[in-house]
């Protein structure tokens, strides 16, 4: 049975994007990626921009946080600008990291980065970084502002390139959440479990859990049981079992399943990103795991994108999307003398892949 979400975005979508156009954003110089799915998996060589389109997409996803959004991108990679002053101590960001051509030397350079999809001006992020005038004005930090369509988000600023007193915005385009490749902060799970608990929600994680351990009746995270920042404990109780045990006990496949068990579980009608998806999670159990996030994804009305090394991961992808038609989609960036192209495959093209073994990675 197809179980696939009614619910729709605005302009009738039945996800956020359907396709995806980014210009001038870090290795993307002009990438266009079209039928995408509601749950994709993105492949490619090292250093190809995997990673880099889940950042597209959450950049575009921030809304009006999108300055703040940017600013934390290029604090995450530890990309900041040499300092001016030999005494300086808190460097800022290098704001130019963020666009095509990386030229932080280049005065009379104001590039330009443009995130939507495909064909969609009206839904359109633009990026624009401003330099300043005067006798400084070669050492001085550029403006930047951002403008969704027509409308402006964001006035030009002047913390280095980006506003570090900026006020939270209320809400982003869209829900969206992200789980990087190294996890996720304690405090980071608190509030996601916290979203969650005693709803449906908190039975498919409990289901998520179970793929690896069938015998886990309870979960919890701790009151009260707090080491310094890392947040609440994650506690299971097993079938059998008087006395709660730590969830990190069980291994870091575990403990990446409940990562993106809650991740999903709070991503209600917008956006889900995974880079690296199958850390610490054992061959065996991908195939399950995947099955899980087509259902969860479609009945919640998420799109998911997730980024994956392994051909273990992308054959049990195959198996799980062949269940569930017109859902997944393969997308394969590669390196091309014009730069960073994408290929789009569909869940026939990907029986094809596999079955053949033909190399996407």
């Amino acid at each position: 049975m197809n179980t696939e979400s009614t619910s729709t975005q605005p302009g009738g979508s039945a996800y956020p994007l359907p396709s995806l156009h980014i210009q001038g954003f870090r290795a993307f110089k002009d990438l266009r990626l079209d039928n995408l799915g509601r749950v994709n998996l993105i492949v490619g060589k090292n250093n190809v921009g995997k990673s880099t389109l889940l950042e597209a997409i959450a950049l575009y996803a921030s809304g009006p946080e999108v300055i703040r959004e940017l600013r934390n991108l290029l604090k995450a990679r530890q990309e900041f600008r040499r300092p001016l002053l030999k005494d300086e101590r808190d460097p800022s960001v290098d704001i130019y990291r963020a666009f095509h051509t990386n030229t932080s030397t280049g005065f009379d350079f104001e590039p330009t980065l443009r995130i939507a999809p495909s064909g969609s001006g009206e839904k359109s992020l633009q990026i624009k970084l401003q330099r300043k005038s005067g006798p400084f004005a070669r050492h001085a930090e550029p403006d930047i502002s951002a403008q969704y369509g027509a409308e402006k988000k964001g006035n030009p600023v002047s913390e280095p390139g980006l506003d570090k007193n900026q006020t939270p915005a209320a809400e982003r385009l869209f829900t969206c959440h992200s789980i990087p490749a190294r996890g996720l902060e304690g405090r980071q799970l608190d509030w996601l479990w916290d979203n969650i608990v005693l709803t449906d929600q908190e039975q498919d994680v409990l289901r998520s859990l179970q793929i690896i351990a069938p015998g886990i009746e309870r979960i919890s995270l701790a009151e009260g049981t707090r080491i310094s920042t890392q947040g609440r404990i994650p506690l299971i109780r097993q079938k059998g079992s008087h006395d709660p045990e730590p969830l990190r006990s069980m291994g870091d496949g575990m403990n990446r399943v409940f990562e993106l068990a809650l991740g999903l579980a709070n991503s209600k009608d917008g956006l889900f990103l995974v880079d690296e998806l199958e850390n610490g999670v054992h061959y065996s159990a991908q195939e399950q795991l995947w099955r899980l996030i087509f259902e969860t994804a479609s009945q919640l009305n998420v799109q998911v994108f997730a980024t994956t090394h392994s051909w273990d991961c992308i054959e049990a992808f195959q198996r799980a999307a062949s269940a569930h038609p017109s859902n997944g989609a393969l997308i394969s960036l590669a390196r091309q003398e014009d730069g960073v192209k994408g290929t789009v495959f569909n869940e026939r093209d990907l029986e094809i892949i596999t079955r053949e073994s033909i190399e996407v990675r």
